[in-house]
């Protein structure tokens, strides 16, 4: 804060009121702009406070829905299910293949209780690299069975649907387990509507605060550089 003391006196009265004068200008100053800056001050803290409120909200729905079942940040979106006929798609396709571990994750498919047939897509590719000898199988074929499936579609002048990497976290301590599927044997999962509410009401009052901050910004701003320039007078 930033205070003026007049010093006047009865005996220099043109001078004493040019000095009056000018302290009345310099408080009418004060007034008009240097007044918003606290009440700025004081919106922009209250909305931290609001803000720091939801983000607790939010982490503690990330933690686990009505089946206490945790998200994170980056299963919002890109999260993934196998669909009803997965396995028929699948087996249409010439680059992939159906396994054992497709048919577990779509076992649980849709069970809320269970996350385990729930991943995240990690790659879309055209075609998938064949699967080297020491992989577990996860729906990609043998060099020489791509090879011959590469040859056929080729010569069908087919065009294969896209191929997707799916990883499925590990539980338990285990190694994540990772999958290929046609992009549409696989299905969006949608978080708790909850979360997806938080998240939206978060991200909503961090926008507001950032603009209240640069409003407030702006205020001292134009407030220090009136002062600057009634100093000059």
């Amino acid at each position: 804060r930033v205070c003026m003391v007049a010093a006047i006196h009865p005996a220099h009265a043109q001078e004493s009121s040019s000095t009056l004068r000018y302290a009345h200008s310099y408080s009418a100053l004060q007034t008009s702009s240097g007044a918003k800056v606290p009440d700025l001050t004081a919106e922009a803290r209250e909305m931290k406070r609001k803000v720091d409120n939801l983000r607790n909200l939010f982490q503690k729905a990330l933690e686990g829905d009505e089946y206490g079942i945790a998200w994170t940040m980056e299963s919002l979106s890109g999260t993934v299910q196998p669909t009803k006929t997965a396995k028929e798609l699948i087996d249409a396709h010439p680059y992939l293949s159906w396994t054992p571990a497709h048919q577990t994750k779509w076992a649980v498919r849709g069970q809320r209780r269970d996350r385990s047939g729930i991943g995240k897509t990690r790659t879309t590719l055209d075609v998938p690299e064949a699967r080297g000898p020491n992989v577990e199988p996860d729906g990609r074929l043998s060099p020489q069975a791509l090879a011959a499936a590469l040859r056929a579609t080729e010569a069908a002048d087919e065009r294969p649907e896209r191929s997707v990497e799916v990883v499925f976290e590990g539980r338990h301590g285990r190694p994540p387990v990772i999958l290929w599927y046609p992009e549409s044997a696989l299905e969006e999962v949608q978080p708790p509507k909850t979360l997806i509410d938080a998240k939206a009401n978060l991200e909503r009052a961090e926008e507001d605060l950032a603009k209240k901050k640069a409003e407030l910004k702006t205020a001292q701003e134009f407030c220090t550089q009136e002062k600057k320039e009634w100093a000059k007078k």
